[in-house]
Order: structure tokens, then C-alpha cells, then sequence
């Protein structure tokens, strides 16, 4: 054992959980025993490297030994939600035997339900382990990420889907739903998250962000997204974490519409404040453009990323300059909204929440500097008429940010003013 390192112990079914501060790096290798991070098993004598201020914890259900390297924020806890996660699990897998049973011409077996695929919706408020829940759920589903905080597998501000063919490796909160792939090479290889495939008996696994789990139940918007979310992925299964008013809440509106399940809350879910989140995001947005290698803590001299040997390749975002011209930009509602009952009597609005507004990079105030952009896709070129509104059911292709604005030339007749962009243009997201 290096001298860096510390050795724990852990009983059957309990768990090591650590964070990291700002800058820290841990190294943790599995000994002897069986331990998995958050569904992901680790091989013995192998060292999982984790960054970026990560917050986990290794869980074994038959007892092991682990050894780690500089640790930081650490301890054991006997109370782990893994049994109750587990039998989840087993429910949800004799959903998917019976689907593929019905698919096959096969007998189906006996159940108090229908032969359909788990659609599952998670739901709960701020910080209780939705996405940790979600990456413990296996066996090839589509993975939903509907938290736009997350940025599941693209730049923060995102919404996005993916099928998830395998455990994933959980190393920093960079890339919380693990490596998407991309045309360049990286250090997550065989891990990153292929097309979409066998989704319809597999399920759907659906994280939501707290705003779906938190505000009063007579909230008409956040009910309405709540069963815009229903109706759009078909859910036939809702799992609340740990809110006993949320739970009864989606009883009375949908237990008699769809199954309705209470699950524990992990005690090692960590508060996370605003600061934090910030940090996250730069992390997520850092990663996306250049890749992420994380730092050796003293030590160790060789680690995996994610469960893969590290190697030494990154990515190099574009640059170019384009002309104001070639760009159609557009923001998403109104930066500052008031209210409806602020409004005058009778009045309506002249910008919904969700309706596409124009922005001039040549006006002060347009806010684009150092903002991040999303490319779409191309319109449908068979449509004879176009809206604006169409642009809210286009992919995202790619992120830019706009590193400068050059709007002198603007006083100049028949000039055209540029802007600076830095441009990631090896990976196709196809973020929805």
C-alpha cells in the first residue's frame, strides 16, 4: 500500500461515500470483494480516478476492501436505499421479460399488469438523488434528461436523450451521465453513448429537475408539465424520492392512471449550493469543448477515467469569424418577464415564455458576449410556410461561444459587423 494511501473495510451492504473540494483528486481501488459507484462495478487492482469537486459514494452488497489516495470529505453509513432501489429493479425487469415475451409470440407471464416496457419518471425536489437513481436502472433504455441544470450529455442548458448501453462510469459531475461519443478521440472509448437502441422493450428512464417535484400542488404550470411529460413518453410508472406531500400529490392527479411508488432518499445526497451548481456548469462546459483529464493526487501514477486506461489525447475546439449575416439568432422568451397579474386589465402579452425573439448583435445589450449558443439543425425544406415557433422542435447540432463582438464596423454604410466565435465542430450532439 502506497503511503498516500488508506485503507477501508466495508460490511455487506453498507457504503464508503466521499466528496471532493475545489482543485482535490481521489484515487480509490477496489482490493479484494465486490463494490460498484452508483450501478458501475469496479474491477480489483484497478484505480478509478475521480475530479472536479465529485461527490459518490462505493457501495458493495457483499462486503470489500478498497484503498484510495489522499482522501477528502469521507465516511461509512450502514443506511444505504439499495435494497428498496433493488427490488425497483427486479419489478422492472419482469416488466421487460413479459414485454419481450408478448413481442416474441411467447407466453407472457402472469402479472397483475399489461405486457409493457418500463417508462419510468422520476420525481422529487432539489438535491435527492434523482440522476443517481436514474444511472442505477440498466438493461439498454433510453436515458431522459429533462433537467436543463444537468446538461446530461451536451453544454449546460440542454435537455437530451440517449440509449445507455452499459453501467455508467461516474468520475467527475463534468459529465454526470457519462461520455457521450464524439468524431475525436478521448479517454472514454468504449463507454461513450452510441445511438439509440433497443428503447421500446428496454424502456424509458425519464430524470426530471426539481421544479417538476417542488412548489405548491395547486401550481397549474408545473401540473401541466408533469402530464405534457406523461403524454409525450407514455409513463406508466412514477417514482417520487423521499416527499411524502409529492407522493400524495401524484396519487390523487395519476395512482389512477399509472403505478405511483415512494422510494427512500439516500442519506449520503449532499446539499448542493448555487456557488457549487456554477462550478458545475463551467466544469460541464470545460469538458464539452476540450475533453477532461483529470489530475493524479499524490501517489498514484497510473489511473482510469470512467473505468479506462487514461491516455493523453484532447479535444481543440474551432475558431473562426463570421459575418452578423450569416447568423439568425434567437432567445428563447423575454430576459425579464413580469408577471400575468402585473399586466394591465385586459392586456396580453405581446412574448410568451416560449416564443423565439430575434436578437441583433449589433445593438448594445444583446448579451452575447462570452454567451454559448446552440446550432439546430436545418427546417424542413419541403414546408412552404415557416414560423419561428419551429425552431422549439429542431435538434441542437453543437454549442459555439462568442469570445468577441466587433460592432465598430457597424458605422460604416454597407459594413457588416463580425463576431468571433469559438466553435466545437467534432461531435454532433443530437441533443433534442
Amino acid at each position: 500500500m502506497s503511503d498516500f494511501a488508506k485503507e477501508w473495510v466495508l460490511e455487506a451492504e453498507t457504503e464508503f461515500r466521499f466528496e471532493l473540494d475545489v482543485g482535490a483528486s481521489l484515487a480509490i481501488t477496489l482490493v479484494r470483494g465486490q463494490a460498484e459507484i452508483f450501478g458501475a462495478e469496479l474491477v480489483e487492482r484497478k484505480p478509478y480516478l475521480f475530479g472536479s469537486e465529485c461527490k459518490a459514494a462505493v457501495f458493495t452488497w457483499v462486503g470489500c476492501t478498497i484503498e484510495m489516495s489522499q482522501p477528502s470529505t469521507e465516511y461509512v453509513s450502514e443506511e444505504t436505499p439499495m435494497a428498496a432501489y433493488g427490488n425497483l429493479h427486479i419489478a422492472f425487469e419482469q416488466m421487460r421479460v413479459r414485454t419481450l415475451a408478448k413481442l416474441r409470440g411467447s407466453p407472457v407471464p402472469e402479472a397483475p399488469t399489461a405486457a409493457d416496457p418500463p417508462r419510468i419518471m422520476v420525481l422529487g425536489p432539489e438535491n435527492s438523488g434523482k440522476t443517481t437513481i436514474c444511472k442505477t436502472f440498466g438493461w439498454s433504455p433510453i436515458l431522459v434528461n429533462l433537467d436543463p441544470n444537468e446538461g446530461g450529455w451536451a453544454a449546460p442548458g440542454a435537455v437530451s436523450a440517449a440509449a445507455v448501453h452499459g453501467p455508467i462510469p461516474t468520475s467527475s459531475p463534468a459529465n454526470p451521465l457519462g461520455s457521450a461519443s464524439t468524431s475525436a478521440p478521448t479517454t472514454l472509448a468504449s463507454n461513450a453513448i452510441l445511438p439509440i437502441v433497443y428503447w421500446w422493450a428496454a424502456g424509458i428512464i425519464v430524470d426530471t429537475p426539481s421544479s417538476f417535484g417542488s412548489g405548491p400542488a395547486t401550481n397549474d404550470h408545473r401540473q401541466k408539465l408533469i402530464r405534457a411529460c406523461i403524454d409525450a413518453f407514455r409513463i406508466n410508472t412514477i417514482l417520487v424520492v423521499g416527499h411524502e406531500k409529492l407522493n400524495v400529490e401524484m396519487q390523487r392527479a395519476f395512482g389512477s392512471l399509472l403505478t405511483v411508488v415512494k422510494i427512500p432518499k439516500s442519506g449520503g445526497v449532499v446539499e448542493l449550493d448555487h456557488s457549487y451548481r456554477e462550478r458545475v456548469h463551467m466544469y460541464q462546459l470545460h469538458a464539452y469543448m476540450y475533453g477532461e483529464t483529470l489530475p493524479f493526487p499524490p501517489g498514484i501514477k497510473a489511473a482510469t477515467q470512467g473505468g479506462e486506461t487514461l491516455t493523453d489525447f484532447t479535444l481543440s475546439p474551432s475558431s473562426t469569424v463570421v459575418n452578423f449575416s450569416d447568423l439568425t439568432i434567437y432567445r428563447i422568451g423575454a430576459e425579464t418577464m413580469a408577471p400575468s397579474s402585473a399586466l394591465p386589465i385586459g392586456a396580453l402579452r405581446v412574448v410568451s415564455e416560449m416564443q423565439p425573439v430575434p436578437v441583433d448583435p449589433s445593438q448594445p445589450g444583446s448579451g452575447l458576449l462570452n454567451a454559448v449558443l446552440a446550432v439546430l439543425s436545418h427546417r424542413n425544406p419541403d414546408e412552404n410556410e415557416r414560423y419561428d415557433e419551429e425552431l422549439l422542435d429542431l435538434t441542437v447540432v453543437g454549442f459555439i461561444v462568442v469570445t468577441n463582438l466587433d460592432i465598430a464596423h457597424k458605422k460604416n454604410d454597407g459594413s457588416l459587423a463580425n463576431t468571433r466565435i469559438s466553435c466545437r465542430q467534432d461531435r454532433d450532439s443530437r441533443v433534442l
